[in-house]
């Protein structure tokens, strides 16, 4: 009995100590300024003349629980959140039947949000043909390695005591914070 006791009180004194739960309405506004800073300023080709206004493709991200009440219409773009399937139903369709299909984390520590959005390149390498309908039979999926400076996610979210609020620090800001600290070290 109090060798269960002790397990108990060590996982609830975990949980308390190394991550929460927020409410899902900020998790889902967190999810959202992520969502539209990925697509709008994160992905913008680096030589864009800032004048001529940058429009997305309107992204698949693959359906999960933390895309059940995230917006779907944003400023610029449409997100379609779609099963795998799915994605691969539409990518058939396009004339060289590739697509990107993307997959959003979100992970919760004690007084931080990281959220990333992780990114396959789809290729369908087979198709069958049903009553006229395009049917993806294979298909091969690709990503990109991370980098040298190990994982870091596409917004930050760090909760300020003293203003009471949540600063967003981007992948770039987190990036050169690290960079700044291996220089030093």
């Amino acid at each position: 009995m109090k060798l269960a006791t002790a397990t108990l009180s060590a996982l609830l004194f975990c949980e308390a100590t190394f991550g929460q739960k927020y409410p899902q309405t900020l998790v889902d506004s967190l999810c959202n300024l992520t969502i539209e800073y990925y697509y709008t300023d994160f992905m913008k080709p680096p030589d864009r003349v800032e004048a001529i206004p940058f429009k997305p493709r309107d992204p698949f991200i693959l359906k999960s629980e933390l895309t059940l009440t995230l917006k779907s219409q944003l400023k610029d773009f449409m997100v379609r959140f779609v099963t795998q399937q799915e994605a691969l139903d539409e990518f058939a369709k396009t004339k060289n039947r590739t697509g990107s299909l993307e997959k959003l984390f979100v992970t919760q520590l004690q007084d931080t949000i990281d959220i990333d959005i992780g990114s396959w390149e789809v290729r369908v390498t087979k198709v069958k043909y049903k009553n006229g309908k395009v049917i993806p039979i294979h298909s091969s999926f690709t990503t990109s390695c991370g980098g040298t400076l190990g994982a870091i996610p596409i917004c930050r979210f760090i909760y300020e005591t003293a203003t009471h609020s949540w600063t967003r620090y981007t992948w770039q800001e987190t990036a050169n914070a690290i960079r700044k600290a291996n220089q030093r070290e």
